[in-house]
């Protein structure tokens, strides 16, 4: 049999105070159990590790040499537990984040100083992806996505609410007019979404009560990559807005710059 770390402990103690009754104070034992767990630890080895008399107790020579090992260890689970214990008070480590271009960008982007000034032990890393993805294959600990949580083996908690509205700007409406219908929609240039395809149902019904699937003169997978691709002249078309109502401002999720 093995020895237990109970015993390995009961062991070191008794050495350490010189004796069964300190030993069994320390430990909030009765010296009965202490002197039983050691004479156990003894049985298991097949050796002596204690010479003792009516006045003291001393380590035979395989007791000193063991002694030795077992102390180093049992200092090393402590220390081993200790770190563990101030990693759970002090978050420390890597962490990745997983999130859309535009989350990125304008949600976490200005609360990057301040967590790194609240958490200096955490070591950020943010990368920008507009689908749905494997946490475990990709290594990620935190993904924010809009919509549903389907994988009830994650967890999930709000952030904000979103909401998507068609908006045009001023000098888009005077150069091409504001459509009026789902009809007049259909000839102004619409940015589209590569993925998620789901952006491309635009929240307006159409006579049949279906959402309008947007025909989009341009896409990209993310709208930060629409804005810059656009030359400047065509920056003020139709695309669709991320309102944030937690933080009372809009978040663009479209790409393009509109009021």
């Amino acid at each position: 049999m093995k020895a237990t770390s109970e015993e390995l402990a009961i062991f070191v103690s008794v050495v350490e105070s010189g004796s069964f009754s300190r030993a069994a104070e320390q430990l909030g034992q009765a010296n009965s159990a202490v002197s039983r767990a050691v004479k156990k630890l003894e049985m298991k080895l097949g050796v002596s590790l204690l010479n003792r008399t009516t006045r003291q107790l001393s380590l035979t020579e395989e007791g000193e040499r063991y002694f030795r090992r077992v102390q180093s260890i049992l200092q090393e689970m402590a220390a081993a537990e200790s770190e563990i214990m101030e990693t759970r008070n002090t978050p420390r480590g890597l962490l990745r984040i997983d999130a859309a271009t535009p989350v990125v960008l304008h949600f976490l982007m200005p609360l990057i100083k301040p967590f790194r000034e609240r958490y200096p032990e955490v070591t950020l890393s943010l990368v920008s992806s507009e689908t749905i993805i494997n946490l475990i294959e990709r290594k990620v600990d935190v993904a924010i996505r809009a919509g549903t949580l389907t994988d009830s083996s994650l967890r999930a908690r709000p952030l904000f609410n979103s909401y998507r509205k068609i908006i045009a700007s001023p000098d888009y409406i005077s150069r091409y007019g504001k459509p009026e219908t789902i009809d007049d929609l259909k000839q102004h240039v619409c940015l589209g979404f590569t993925e998620p395809a789901s952006l491309n149902t635009w929240p307006i019904a159409c006579s049949d009560g279906q959402l309008h699937e947007v025909k989009y003169g341009l896409s990209s997978n993310s709208g930060e990559n629409t804005e810059t691709a656009l030359p400047e002249w065509q920056r003020d078309c139709v695309f669709v807005r991320l309102h944030d109502r937690q933080r009372n401002r809009s978040r663009r999720i479209g790409g393009v710059n509109g009021r």
